[in-house]
């Protein structure tokens, strides 16, 4: 079983921050809502959180037949991973491309991932490793 993965990267928001000038200073910063811990940055994280990513979705409530917002988390077990994954960067701005040009001076992609699934919304004691095998790499400027 194959599985198509786009990585979807923990968003910078903009936040102000007074200064002793006069005005504010405009800064970007990673953060997350309602005062979660920051989401990791490495590339098994950003991948991971990829994975089991929380969705929504619009339909038909069953029980008051109304159009309703639904939210859902995959939740998967590393027993149940798939043996291959294809990813997809998607590094389609800067902001995403900052994650693979500028890591800290350290690689972002390495030659082995591990991956830990979830069960029932838990971290599964259990890891996956996966191999890089092909790498490939478009960049186009415009």
């Amino acid at each position: 079983m194959t599985h198509f993965v786009d990585l979807l990267y923990p968003r910078k928001v903009c936040r102000f921050v007074k200064s002793n000038r006069v005005g504010s200073v405009l800064t970007l910063n990673l953060q997350s809502n309602n005062n979660e811990p920051m989401p990791a940055t490495d590339f098994a994280s950003i991948l991971r959180n990829s994975l089991l990513r929380q969705m929504t979705h619009k339909a038909t409530c069953q029980t008051c037949k109304q159009f309703a917002t639904f939210s859902s988390r995959r939740s998967i077990a590393t027993k149940d991973l798939p043996l291959v994954l294809a990813i997809n960067a998607s590094a389609y701005n800067d902001e995403n491309q900052t994650f693979w040009l500028n890591h800290r001076n350290q690689p972002f992609l390495r030659p082995q991932v591990e991956i830990q699934g979830q069960v029932e919304g838990s971290d599964d004691p259990e890891v996956a490793v996966y191999t890089l095998r092909v790498r490939f790499c478009f960049m186009i400027q415009g």
